[in-house]
């Protein structure tokens, strides 16, 4: 990585330069949580065009934040070099900065579908669920069809399967509740227990996964954290 001399002064300023970017930081985070595809990339980053990613890609890989891999069929994925992986723990720090700091708003509105429920299925723990095949079918109760019900195909040992359309096997849990409720529990507004003691969230169907929801179904990995607290609006004078 070469730049010109002026901006050497200051770290800071060398740094924006290689993230700053739109996207640069966002497509970082994703391969390191997994997603290795330009197609996987492009699902979980909604708003990025194609060819957008495409340019990022090539300048993170002149940056050498990131290099390509092409397997002996032809497959193309991206990975972190050592320099890209040096900089997961600013970018963590960003994400506990925002979720501290920033009011999020009316998270419901704002989230896009298909994302969050990547996401959602990304932080499922599969370990805490029986060692079977299991098939998590989930109702958005204000959605219109065709985009309020999903599948979510587990198998021990293997990445959630995220299906838009019914994949004609036997329904283990089905989960049903608004997509705002879904986002608030996800990023830590409201607990999955009030949820459902309110009539929120519907749970039915096999009594072992009922049972043991709130161990497998998790919120963020900022939201999971007791140590980092969420951004609380500050009260007015006449509060």
């Amino acid at each position: 990585m070469s730049y010109p001399i002026r901006s050497l002064f200051c770290p800071i300023t060398l740094a924006c330069q290689v993230l700053q970017p739109r996207w640069t930081i966002q497509i970082l985070a994703e391969i390191g949580w997994g997603s290795h595809r330009f197609n996987e990339i492009k699902q979980h980053i909604p708003g990025i065009s194609p060819s957008l990613l495409s340019k990022r890609l090539k300048e993170m890989e002149t940056n050498q934040l990131i290099h390509r891999r092409l397997s002996s069929c032809g497959r193309v994925t991206y990975h972190r070099t050592a320099s890209g992986k040096a900089i997961e723990p600013a970018i963590r720090d960003l994400g506990i900065w925002a979720y501290q700091h920033l009011e999020t708003g009316n998270l419901g509105e704002q989230a896009d579908l298909m994302s969050f429920l990547m996401n959602l299925r990304r932080s499922m723990d599969l370990t805490k669920m029986p060692d079977r095949e299991v098939i998590i079918e989930l109702q958005l109760s204000d959605k219109p069809k065709p985009h309020s019900i999903f599948w979510l195909y587990c198998i021990p040992g293997q990445e959630i399967e995220l299906c838009v359309i019914n994949p004609q096997l036997e329904t283990d849990l089905c989960i049903t509740c608004a997509f705002p409720d879904l986002v608030a529990f996800y990023f830590g507004e409201c607990g999955l227990d009030s949820l459902m003691n309110e009539g929120l969230i519907s749970v039915i169907g096999d009594h072992e996964l009922k049972t043991t929801l709130s161990q497998w179904l998790l919120g963020s990995s900022y939201a999971q954290n007791p140590d980092i607290a969420k951004y609380q609006p500050p009260r007015s004078l006449s509060d």
